[in-house]
């Protein structure tokens, strides 16, 4: 009769490690959506990266505010 408790921790930690991954996935898909939006900020945060120089931001910019 007993033979079965021996695997029912596994499921309180199932539950956990599932739960644990949905918030992950709400958090990380809700901070994508409120930042870089806008083309201009993502421009400004590619300058801030080092990933363009600033010609290409400022030539960007301009042709963004066209």
């Amino acid at each position: 009769m007993g033979m079965g408790f021996g695997w029912m921790w596994i499921w309180p930690v199932l539950l956990l490690i599932v739960a644990l991954v949905i918030v992950r996935a709400v958090m990380t898909s809700s901070g994508r959506s409120h930042t870089g939006t806008n083309p201009e900020q993502i421009l400004k945060a590619r300058f801030a990266r080092g990933e363009i120089d600033k010609e290409e931001y400022t030539t960007r910019l301009e042709e963004l505010r066209k």
